[in-house]
């Protein structure tokens, strides 16, 4: 906004800046509101008025004026003609993240948090429970594991509409293999591809099957960006290097058609019971970044700092000593098959061998994504700005949506 001031004051418009002063202060108090492209165009900005101002009047939202409510609209704006400014191939992504949770309409993959049930908030997790409304014309792609259709079922929740057309076009049992949903808020395009590897050399033949069916029964015939929830639990995370995840870009870009990709960096699970494996692990996220900074078009999701934030926080709440916190969930497991770490599962401390679950993870595994889905929606959309903004740095900004979105505030902070 700063710098669309700046050049409108180098000519001098003072009747235009008077109206995007005003259009810049209700878009303050309503982030929402999307306007049309004609409302950029300096030659179009004044009949462009009347349009924002009917925006403003219709928007639905009561209380977006709520001063923790976190808001980012990228305008992808990139250069100016004649005719005023232009949008990138004419692309947007906004979203809003306030506290609450998100709602899920597939019932396999939800915690029930319903009053009863044997789940439950801790405290510190209710302090930074959010849920996100997105809105874009851009064309996603998620691909993954169930997990990786968590994260798609979450983010399709951000942007669903009554108009929103969804289309699952294969389906394994309960799980949904390739999934299109058309009508996103924003006119834009989310598709799912089951995928549990790496989309490498190897295993690339059933992904780019369906991956030429997502993409030949979208209407925009191509996806932009593909966000990729590594499998780890299916695959090791030695298996995450410069080979595999170069292969993974390269097909993704010639099967779906995208120019930005962006990493879900991996993170604990129950899967991870010792200190060989996390180390494991942490050895492959530093390959994944180091990987990320070499290649302008991708990004990474810190997505490991926020779940160990949060059993950090939890297994304190659990009175367990903070500093040994990694102890604490490699080692402190409840009985059974399969032996799930005490702070990633549970909301109480044990007693009889059992607890109270918590909503950070569904069975050790899966996430509670009512309670950090609209983190996880915040921390994409955000990075997708970063992506397709041709203005800014992306590394910087990178760091600061990954801050906002996964970083785990201190009781203090809160």
């Amino acid at each position: 906004c700063v710098s669309f001031v700046l050049r409108i004051i180098a000519s001098d418009e003072v009747t235009t800046l008077t109206l995007l002063l005003l259009i810049i202060y209700t878009k303050s108090i309503h982030p929402s509101i999307h306007y049309a492209n004609e409302i950029m165009s300096f030659s179009k900005l004044k009949s462009g008025f009347l349009l924002s101002f009917c925006m403003l009047l219709s928007t639905s939202y009561t209380s977006i004026l709520r001063s923790n409510y976190l808001t980012a609209d990228w305008l992808l704006l990139v250069r100016e003609n004649s005719e005023g400014w232009t949008l990138t191939d004419n692309s947007h992504i906004s979203y809003v993240m306030k506290p609450g949770v998100t709602n899920l309409t597939n019932g396999r993959y939800s915690c029930d948090h319903s009053p009863g049930s044997n789940r439950n908030f801790t405290k510190s997790l209710q302090d930074i429970s959010n849920y996100t409304s997105a809105s874009t014309n851009l064309s996603i792609a998620v691909v993954g594991d169930s997990l990786g259709f968590q994260f798609f079922h979450a983010f399709e929740q951000s942007l669903s509409t009554n108009l929103t057309q969804r289309n699952v076009m294969d389906k394994v049992r309960v799980h949904e293999q390739l999934t299109l949903i058309e009508g996103i808020r924003g006119n834009g395009t989310l598709g799912f591809l089951r995928l549990t590897s790496m989309w490498d050399q190897e295993h690339h033949e059933h992904p780019d099957y369906q991956g030429r069916m997502l993409v030949g029964n979208s209407t925009k015939n191509k996806f932009d960006a593909m966000v990729f929830r590594i499998p780890n639990g299916w695959i090791e995370a030695k298996e995450v290097n410069h080979t595999n995840l170069n292969e993974t870009i390269y097909y993704a870009k010639q099967v779906l058609k995208v120019k930005v990709v962006v990493f879900v960096a991996m993170f604990f699970n129950n899967n991870i019971d010792s200190r060989e494996r996390w180390d494991e692990l942490q050895e492959g996220n530093k390959r994944l970044r180091d990987f990320a900074r070499q290649h302008s078009d991708v990004l990474v999701l810190d997505m490991d700092h926020f779940m160990h934030g949060l059993i950090e926080r939890n297994a304190k709440e659990l009175g367990f000593n903070q500093s040994s916190w990694l102890d604490v969930a490699l080692f402190q497991r409840l009985p059974g098959k399969y032996n799930h770490s005490v702070p990633h599962v549970c909301a109480t401390p044990v007693t009889h061998k059992r607890c109270v679950r918590n909503m950070i993870s569904m069975d050790g595994m899966h996430l509670c994504m009512e309670s950090i889905g609209g983190r996880t929606n915040a921390g994409i959309a955000c990075l997708l700005g970063c992506a397709f903004h041709q203005e800014v740095n992306q590394e910087g900004c990178e760091k600061e949506c990954n801050v906002m979105s996964m970083r785990i505030p201190t009781a203090e902070e809160n």
